[in-house]
């Protein structure tokens, strides 16, 4: 493609139909993008693929921004689509103006195709999380809090999974609604909720303050594991992770004991803390019509959600009536 400046006229060519023409009226037009800055020519572009009915929708359905147009517009083909290069600001303008139309989407279907297309033009990588968690960490340091910073990312990639569950949207699409006023209430919450699990510690080697009858021990290992099953179809491999973690540790603490004939055992406060917490936001999940994909008709996944909130309340009266508070204390 060329372009003639005096007179002002376009010569174009379709390089795989090798059909061509000359484009004459066009300045001052509806369809003139001259007047719109191109950043893209600063700096060595950046590029994303995306597939040729992907780019018709941008086209036809999603995009009425005209600094967006540029980019669009100077598309190539590509073996598996069509190629956008632009300057990281253009495809920051881009995917907020995707982000947009994702909420805006009347339907699952195109919710769930807009947010695939959002997916392709994010091209911020994992240093995501890595920002994410210093805005919860600066959180907790004004609660006088110090918590590793995996299981920080561990909750923000919990608190995320839930987001795609109910919403049905890809992680990437789910990152946009931790903002930095969600990022900060999440702070507060695990400066509560974490402290009391022992982030990070060696839960085999904590303090067994709660005594828990062999029948609930029993109960919280077969809902866990059903909740682990449960993160499974979802694919969220940080429940799967934290639940077969809490079963690992009861069994082991199971196996150890020397006194058979005793109807009770003791357990780590932060373990029970800490089950509560995974079997409350698994049935947080099924209550939002998340899990479809599991083997259980709906009435029978409601009964499962039901039992898991059931399962965690009885574990927190544990907690309650023998253990000991660990949070800090200025949570104004």
């Amino acid at each position: 493609m060329g372009r003639e400046e005096d007179p002002p006229r376009i010569h174009w060519e379709c390089p795989e139909c090798r059909e061509a023409g000359v484009i004459d009226g066009w300045r001052g037009s509806d369809d003139d993008l001259s007047a719109i800055s191109s950043t893209g020519s600063k700096g060595s572009p950046v590029r994303a693929v995306i597939s040729r009915t992907e780019y018709q929708l941008l086209l036809d359905e999603l995009i009425a921004d005209r600094e967006c147009e540029r980019m669009l517009y100077r598309a190539r083909p590509h073996p598996d689509g069509v190629e956008l290069s632009g300057s990281d600001e253009e495809f920051e303008v881009l995917t907020r103006a995707v982000a947009v139309e994702v909420n805006r989407a009347p339907t699952r279907t195109k919710r769930l195709r807009r947010s695939e297309i959002y997916d392709r033009l994010d091209l911020s990588g994992q240093g995501w999380i890595e920002a994410f968690v210093d805005v919860v960490v600066e959180g907790l340091d004004h609660f006088d809090l110090v918590i590793g910073r995996a299981p920080v990312a561990d909750l923000i990639r919990e608190r995320i999974a839930i987001v795609v569950s109910q919403m049905g949207i890809s992680e990437q699409s789910a990152r946009q609604y931790m903002t930095e006023d969600a990022l900060r209430e999440l702070a507060r919450h695990a400066a509560v909720e974490l402290a009391d699990e022992q982030p990070g510690a060696n839960l085999f080697g904590q303090p067994r303050n709660i005594r828990v009858g062999i029948p609930t021990v029993g109960r919280t290992l077969a809902a866990l594991a059903e909740a682990a099953h449960v993160r499974v179809d979802i694919r969220d491999t940080v429940g799967v992770h934290g639940a077969l973690e809490m079963v690992s540790l009861f069994g082991q603490i199971l196996n150890e004991r020397s006194d058979t004939a005793c109807a009770a055992v003791s357990l780590p406060q932060a373990a029970l803390t800490r089950s509560a917490r995974l079997l409350d936001a698994t049935a947080e999940m099924i209550g939002q019509e998340a899990v479809t994909s599991y083997d259980l008709v709906p009435d029978a996944m409601a009964q499962l959600a039901s039992m898991f909130v059931e399962d965690a309340a009885i574990l927190r009266v544990l907690v309650a009536e023998q253990g000991t508070f660990t949070g800090p204390s200025n949570l104004s």
